[in-house]
């Protein structure tokens, strides 16, 4: 035990050079090899009806429905379709530079019911955070505009059932 601690106290210097220049190194590779990644996200808040007009069903289980429809609807390709016929989206650079713009932008998106609760979560994990802004804004823009059109499809169709 002397011996090892003479020789550390001799050699301190060089013990404390080598730890600098292993974890300078291990520094910087982190550095340059792990990106940050950034989550935008907007929280969708989905009102259940307050009665049921034409079914006779369990009103829970037919708004569960409704809630897996809605976010199987966010990532439709009738709805990223829209979304990439947009020219801001077309002009982000991890739409240009994918082959595939549809499955670059199906991989990024993630929508799923918050459990308990009427909210939609709706989020993209990405390095770049003002790309990811671009594109979950177009995506919602584009789910709301088309969510209003089927709504209003709906509601012409109901009336027109009860008028007759």
């Amino acid at each position: 035990m002397g011996t090892t601690w003479r020789a550390i106290t001799r050699h301190w210097w060089k013990i404390l050079a080598v730890w600098v220049v292993v974890s300078a190194s291990l520094i910087y590779y982190i550095k340059v090899s792990v990106q940050p990644l950034y989550e935008t996200y907007h929280l969708l808040r989905v009102e259940p009806s307050h009665r049921e007009l034409f079914l006779n069903i369990h009103a829970a289980e037919v708004f569960d429905h409704f809630m897996q429809t809605q976010v199987n609807l966010i990532v439709s390709p009738t709805v990223l379709l829209a979304v990439l016929a947009k020219p801001e989206v077309n002009a982000l650079p991890m739409i240009r530079t994918s082959k595939d713009p549809e499955t670059t932008v199906r991989g990024l998106l993630q929508a799923y019911v918050l459990p308990g609760t009427y909210l939609i979560k709706v989020a993209i994990v990405s390095p770049n955070p003002t790309e990811a802004t671009k594109l979950i804004d177009a995506v919602l823009d584009v789910y709301l505009k088309s969510a209003e059109s089927w709504n209003d499809a709906i509601l012409s169709t109901q009336l027109d059932s009860l008028e007759k």
